[in-house]
């Protein structure tokens, strides 16, 4: 007795196939993306300093890009600067001291235009670079750079480098523009905090010496009954 092997399903046709399997790596890929960006934004909320939230985010820029290096550069509106205020692989001596204004340099026009810059090798080369010995950049052959908003306003610029050429893929890019859209959001929310507590802080200066002034006042409208009183007793026209 012959056993006739079980039936198979019909396999696909190879067009369908191959789309199902893009599918299924446009799938894993969103699926990834997803955790990445839930990760940063529990590391971003767990950050106790906005100092160890920059780091944070320097560190995972290299991470997601492959990058030898990465930067970041926050906007201060009062004074129209760019201050660096995170860096990874570079002197941290530099933190605070190196400043660009809006327009200089790739992360001085990324935070006037707005738009992203992406150089895959020869950066240095670009005429909108800016050669900083402090972060000894001539080295790094390729460039990313992506602006920070948040309620359509610039807060700062996120770069990313590496000492070879090389391409970045579009889920990349993506991922680097989506976690500086999270910094700056957060950025943001720390400095809207920061201004309701400093506002809270005057109203209730205002307050205490409102508080004061109408002690005072109060005061001296009684001592002032007082005297009056005083001087009616005692017969007295001058009473002091």
């Amino acid at each position: 007795m012959t056993v006739e092997p079980a039936a198979t399903a019909n396999p696909l046709p190879p067009p369908e196939r191959e789309e199902l399997e893009r599918l299924r790596a446009a799938l894993a890929e969103k699926t990834a993306e997803v955790e990445l960006l839930h990760e940063v934004a529990t590391g971003v909320a767990a950050a106790p300093t906005m100092e160890a939230m920059l780091a944070f985010i320097a560190e995972t820029a290299v991470r997601v890009t492959r990058a030898d290096s990465s930067s970041i550069y926050i906007y201060d509106p009062d004074t129209q600067v760019l201050t660096l205020l995170a860096v990874h692989d570079a002197p941290r001596g530099v933190l605070g001291r190196l400043k660009l204004n809006v327009g200089e340099g790739i992360t001085g026009w990324v935070a006037r235009e707005r738009q992203p810059v992406v150089l895959e090798s020869n950066a240095y080369l670009d005429p909108r670079f800016k050669h900083l010995p402090d972060l000894r950049d001539q080295r790094y052959q390729s460039f990313v750079s992506v602006p920070m908003i948040a309620k359509n306003e610039i807060i700062g610029v996120l770069n990313v480098k590496t000492r070879r050429a090389r391409r970045y893929t579009p889920q990349q890019i993506r991922l680097l523009t989506a976690i500086a859209a999270q910094a700056a959001a957060s950025i943001e929310g720390a400095r809207l905090q920061q201004s309701m507590i400093a506002r809270e802080t005057q109203l209730s200066a205002i307050s205490e010496v409102s508080r004061t002034i109408t002690s005072s006042l109060y005061l001296s409208e009684i001592l002032d009954l007082i005297v009056a009183m005083t001087a009616r007793t005692m017969n007295f026209k001058i009473c002091s």
